[in-house]
């Protein structure tokens, strides 16, 4: 590729990763289930267990389903990226102490055009990018579990720009009663360029969350939400959450995240529809001013039985 060419991907690479804490590989960091995304991104108390392969799989062996499957589209920051994002997870439960679970989630970027030396038009590149994860849960008491997430990433942004990884995620939940309490790490692992340079500049991430859920009168449910995450000392974030739902057909939801240094802040609403055995969800990110997220928009249909 000529120099112009060049240029012009590296623009779009640095573009890309600024707004995700801008370290390699951001796809990684990026969760469009939209219950997850209407709680202000509290992904590791959210209750989806659909796709816990790409939050926390500890939660799994705490869920009341057998099997839970979803896909889900989600236009990601249509005001600057305008990346379309999708996915298709699962997970099962084995018995009542191990559960299972797989996802594979894919971003296509806005097509952007190249050109060469003498401004001749050479071609159009559109970024992509593609995370497979596995994932599995043990009970190892009645009130506490362990999770693990690995996965394999591929994120290709410019011709000549990709990067690829196995990562790992670790997660201790319990669960007494109406609380859950969570903790663990994420993006643990090895990166690389396709040319085979190694990457140490991973989204790794420490996350500690805490939920409180109710129902009352077997009509009303409500739920509490609250989740820390740390990347650095320039990228951290707490996101706060409630939803309501009534007569497990209509659900609620709102949250927000408020972020520090690389981290944008944010807020969200969304809400859910359960006809048995299939729910509908929705959530989109409010038009905050200064906030890269606004006017994001998930949408998933989800199999639970």
């Amino acid at each position: 590729m000529n120099i112009t060419g060049k240029l012009i991907c590296v623009t779009v690479l640095v573009f890309h990763v600024s707004f995700a804490f801008g370290q390699a590989l951001p796809v990684v960091n990026i969760d469009t289930d939209p219950k997850t995304v209407s709680i202000g991104f509290a992904d590791i108390v959210s209750d989806n267990m659909e796709s816990a392969v790409f939050g926390n799989p500890a939660a799994m062996s705490f869920s009341d389903f057998k099997v839970a499957a979803a896909g889900s589209y989600c236009y990601w920051q249509p005001d600057a990226i305008k990346e379309h994002r999708s996915f298709l997870s699962g997970s099962y439960k084995v018995n009542d102490r191990w559960a299972v679970a797989a996802g594979l989630a894919n971003g296509v970027g806005c097509s952007y055009d190249m050109y060469g030396k003498d401004a001749e038009f050479i071609g159009k590149f559109t970024p992509l990018n593609l995370h497979f994860k596995v994932g599995a849960s043990c009970k190892l008491l009645p009130y506490l579990s362990f999770g693990m997430n690995v996965g394999f990433v591929d994120n290709i942004m410019a011709p000549e720009y990709a990067n690829m990884a196995f990562l790992a995620d670790l997660f201790v939940m319990s669960s007494v009663h109406d609380f859950k309490i969570v903790v663990g790490a994420r993006n643990l692992g090895v990166a690389w360029t396709d040319s085979g340079t190694m990457l140490d500049n991973l989204p790794f991430a420490v996350s500690a969350g805490a939920s409180y859920g109710k129902s009352f009168h077997d009509s009303h449910g409500v739920g509490v939400y609250a989740q820390y995450d740390f990347m650095g000392a320039d990228a951290m974030s707490t996101s706060l959450g409630a939803s309501y739902s009534y007569r497990n057909f209509i659900s609620l939801r709102t949250g927000g995240r408020i972020g520090f240094g690389k981290v944008p802040s944010m807020m969200s609403v969304g809400c859910g529809v359960t006809l048995k055995p299939v729910e509908f969800n929705l959530a989109y990110i409010l038009p905050v001013q200064g906030t890269a997220l606004s006017n994001t928009v998930c949408v998933s249909i989800v199999y639970m039985i």
